[in-house]
């Protein structure tokens, strides 16, 4: 039923995928689409008779490029005459939209067993227009915005790691400001005073502080609740970083880093204690209700959405009997 129903959401003409049937196709519903495809043609490649792989390709490189001054949708002093990828023809832009075409086609590549990353990295003018727009939302803070001068996300900065990992651009960033910021969305609790804490010591918003239940769970954003899809964000993150940037060589091990120092509960030196797992796995298993299934916080109603994410971050953090997730494309390894 899921192979028939995503084959009745590709447009042959355009070579993306709808999110519906009947529905115009955007670029996070053919990423879908592509995962999907790539899923299915592991265990029955038929489905590959039924979709056109270079017109989705083409469909991601060539069909989303907007010039923003010229259709006046947005400020220009913003966005400063620079062309970018939009979802659909509607010119809706995301640091998103961004990881959903990198990460596009990086699966194609998979399923081809083709360099067509070359596409962009070979390309030196849509390569450094998707290095400067993701670096543009790059804050000060450690974190990455929606758009260019937008407020620091958890998502977004898993989705524009994503995207400088595959196109081998991490060391254009602050990898130890980066990680802090990472760090101080996780809440925890101090034991000597039974106060809750994000990691750098500022003290907790009431809600997460009255709900014992949320200790170990991760923000999204600054002053908002835990959720446990941000369980996978901050740690898919963590482990794009952990596993792909030359950390080793950084001055993160000095003492005077700000990643480790006395104001910090974390003061162990050790990179690889940038989250209480402990915490974080005991969280995620207080969302999982009675019945089957993941919320979003614990005692609400499931979702497919959050036991995926609850599901996906679990396998990272090392549970037994789950499928090892590749970080990169959001799926388990094949």
């Amino acid at each position: 039923m899921v192979v028939e129903y995503t084959k009745e959401c590709y447009c042959s003409e355009t070579g993306g995928f709808a999110p519906a049937v009947g529905y115009a196709p955007n670029v996070t519903s053919t990423l879908s689409g592509i995962q999907i495809v790539y899923l299915v043609n592991n265990i029955n490649s038929s489905i590959l008779k039924y979709i056109n792989i270079k017109k989705i390709r083409e469909y991601l490189i060539n069909s989303n490029i907007h010039n923003i001054h010229n259709t006046n949708i947005y400020n220009t002093n913003i966005y400063n005459n620079t062309l970018y990828y939009c979802n659909d023809l509607f010119g809706d832009i995301d640091t998103r939209i961004d990881c959903c075409i990198i990460v596009g086609l990086y699966i194609l590549n998979k399923i081809e067993n083709t360099n067509i990353l070359n596409n962009i990295c070979n390309n030196n003018i849509l390569n450094n227009n998707f290095i400067n727009h993701l670096l543009n939302c790059y804050n000060f803070d450690g974190g990455f915005g929606q758009v260019e001068s937008g407020e620091s996300h958890v998502a977004q900065t898993f989705c524009c790691l994503v995207c400088l990992c595959i196109l081998g651009k991490l060391d254009k960033i602050n990898i130890e400001e980066t990680l802090i910021y990472l760090r101080e969305k996780q809440y925890i609790l101090n034991n000597t005073n039974n106060t809750v804490y994000n990691t750098n010591n500022i003290l907790s918003n009431t809600d997460n502080i009255l709900n014992k239940n949320n200790y170990g769970g991760i923000k999204g954003r600054v002053n908002k609740k835990v959720d446990v899809c941000y369980s996978y964000w901050a740690y898919a993150s963590y482990m794009i970083i952990k596993n792909n940037s030359n950390i080793y060589n950084s001055n993160i091990y000095n003492d005077n880093s700000n990643l480790y120092n006395d104001n910090n509960i974390y003061n162990d030196n050790n990179l690889y204690n940038v989250y209480d797992t402990d915490n974080l796995i005991e969280f995620i298993m207080k969302c999982q209700h009675p019945n089957g299934g993941f919320s979003d916080r614990p005692g609400n109603m499931p979702d497919i959405y959050h036991q995926m994410f609850a599901l996906a971050s679990l396998s990272m953090l090392g549970m037994d009997g789950l499928n090892k997730v590749d970080y990169i494309t959001s799926m388990v390894e094949i």
